[in-house]
């Protein structure tokens, strides 16, 4: 039996990763192996000679027939193929032995690639009778977006923060074909589960950034807010956000037509068919007898001067730099409020509406691509003190006024996070190289539904 061999391996603490090669074409071939794998992981598990203590985990990864072998050519996979391959088994086995955590834990993850770390832009120093056990720590993010199948049957989500060190994914099965499908709460309830493991480690205030592919609805909305506001043994700043792959912004790039004047200002003026006499030349006389030419004393004086021979070589900058044209990204913000619905009789406007704009090639008629973000629900703020005095409708005003500005703000902060998820996408495969602009989370939640609806 395949599960028997497996636990007769000695080694303990390591990753077994099984390679199947998948000879079919089609995607729904997938399942099946999906499937045979966990039933040798059920095998291994319930063997006789299976030892707990081996703290082993069995890892998968399948590999395309074409990338081994074929029956027309020899294959030669590039070196960018074998990185890639060895940088996906690598994000799947789990680091190694630690005592506090099972190693099935979403935070034990060690990423192949990362964002720098930033050094933050102010530390939050207050008195305080309970200080902070990590002051740098505090007002950590944690990004979590989830999306549904079109069938509604499966929801999937992913888990990363600012800089991708700690990232994870799971789907959620809500029913079956032709079966009643579970209500959203009990999904919700396993997503808030995962962010509270995660998230638990660190005793600090937490920003929770949830993000949903499309229209969040009012049992959603309503579900993250009770979620919220249950007791935790961490302080938590909730905030809901929608994003959309395709907006509904669209960027034409024209290049003007330039004529040849705007190169050469002399081509269209109107000049005399030969050159204008000097002082020095005589002009012909009157009967067309040529005048002598002056001879020159000084040849000297017409030669060009030779540029010096002993050029110095071309100082290098130390404050230059290279710069990818393909990664220039702009952010938007919406003097008006994007609707969160798909009803055109329902008013349901966002907090605050923007946009992620980026090139996708070096050519200045490449047409950029647009990637619209909503600021959905945050936490109530306080208002500052003395808003509170005056007539109510003047306070209304103030406080109206104040929280526009407050929910811009946060939203352009939102932006330039995911601006950077974006880029850890496109370094990851994730999503195109010069054409996407997704942040990870969200592509992968939202490529992990597409498929499971259309497979499962």
């Amino acid at each position: 039996m395949p599960g028997r061999e497996l636990s007769a391996i000695s080694a303990e603490d390591q990753n077994i990763v099984i390679y199947l090669v998948n000879p079919y074409t089609h995607p729904s071939a997938l399942v099946d192996l999906c499937a045979a794998f966990l039933s040798l992981c059920h095998a291994y598990a319930h063997s006789p000679d299976f030892q707990v203590s081996k703290n082993c985990e069995v890892v998968l990864q399948i590999i395309p027939i074409g990338f081994i072998a074929s029956a027309a050519s020899i294959i030669i996979p590039t070196q960018a193929d074998y990185t890639k391959l060895a940088l996906e088994v690598y994000e799947r086995c789990a680091p190694g032995h630690q005592d506090t955590l099972p190693r099935s834990s979403p935070t034990q993850y060690t990423p192949s690639v990362a964002l720098a770390q930033t050094p933050p832009k102010s530390i939050d120093f207050k008195l305080t009778s309970e200080p902070s056990p990590s002051l740098l720590q505090e007002n950590s993010c944690l990004h979590i977006a989830y999306s549904q199948s079109l069938d509604d049957r499966w929801i999937s989500a992913a888990w990363t923060d600012n800089l991708g060190n700690c990232q994870t994914s799971a789907s959620y099965c809500l029913g079956t074909k032709h079966s009643s499908l579970r209500p959203f709460v009990e999904i919700a309830q396993e997503i808030w589960e995962t962010t509270m493991e995660i998230i638990q480690a660190r005793r600090v205030t937490w920003r929770l950034l949830f993000a949903k592919s499309g229209v969040m609805n009012h049992e959603e909305i309503d579900t993250w807010a009770t979620l919220a506001n249950q007791p935790s043994v961490v302080s938590i700043v909730l905030t809901l956000l929608t994003t959309s792959p395709t907006s509904s912004l669209t960027l034409h790039v024209t290049m003007p037509t330039l004529s040849s004047a705007t190169f050469n200002p002399q081509a269209g003026s109107y000049t005399t068919p030969v050159s204008t006499p000097q002082p020095s030349t005589l002009s012909p006389d009157q009967f067309g007898n040529a005048a002598s030419t002056p001879s020159n004393t000084n040849t000297n004086n017409t030669n060009a001067g030779t540029p010096n021979a002993d050029v110095s070589t071309l100082e290098v900058d130390p404050d230059a730099s290279l710069v990818d044209v393909t990664d220039e990204t702009w952010g938007a913000i919406l003097s008006h409020r994007m609707q969160n619905t798909h009803s055109v009789l329902e008013y349901q406007p966002a907090l605050a509406s923007g946009y992620l704009i980026k090139r996708t090639g070096s050519r200045e008629e490449d047409p950029p691509i647009t990637f619209a973000v909503n600021l959905i629900y945050t936490t109530p703020l306080v208002p500052p003190p003395g808003h509170g005095q005056g007539p109510p409708g003047q306070r209304s005003a103030v406080m109206g006024s104040g929280m526009n500005a407050g929910n811009h703000a946060l939203l352009k902060e939102v932006l330039g996070l995911y601006r950077g998820l974006g880029n850890l996408a496109r370094a990851k495969g994730v999503v195109d190289r010069f054409k996407g602009i997704e942040p990870w989370h969200v592509a992968a939640s939202r490529k992990a539904a597409a498929v499971l609806g259309w497979l499962m």
